[in-house]
């Protein structure tokens, strides 16, 4: 989502953190700027669930039992979901099922647009990144 963003000249890395737990390990490298790396002493369903409370939207892209479980964790708080359906996984379930109540669902305070939200499941995967940068600019209470 960071190089996208950068492509299109749309990055700013404020607006863009990495959570860590803290640990004996050393941290993975990075090997290019995604924003601001924060490691955190918390336990990691506690570090989770204060991301999560912490963000203006939940991507969901691909994944399986543990991303499944941070969308019911997003739910639960009122945290909006943009799921990647077409990277497969948790991503896609949950599309498929927030497909089928699609006008019910509101991000940054207005009705998320059914043309993006069907986007996030094409094929076309530029197409769907688009969507999710608009979807998350929406998140953000920023124009696009």
């Amino acid at each position: 989502m960071g190089r996208a963003m950068r492509e299109r000249g749309r990055y700013n890395p404020n607006r863009v953190t990495l959570l860590f737990r803290q640990r004996d390990d050393p941290p993975p490298e990075l090997t290019e700027r995604t924003g601001t790396v924060v490691y955190s002493h918390l336990p990691v369903e506690e570090l989770r669930r204060w991301a999560i409370d912490s963000s203006r939207a939940l991507v969901v892209v691909g994944g399986g039992e543990t991303t499944a479980s941070e969308v019911v964790i997003a739910d639960e708080l009122g945290v909006p979901v943009v799921p990647i359906g077409s990277a497969g996984g948790t991503g896609h379930a949950v599309w498929q099922t927030l497909s089928t109540r699609l006008h019910e669902l509101t991000i940054g305070g207005a009705p998320v647009n059914a043309g993006d939200f069907v986007l996030l499941g094409g094929a076309d995967v530029a197409a769907a990144v688009e969507s999710a940068v608009r979807l998350l600019t929406q998140a953000m209470y920023l124009r696009s």
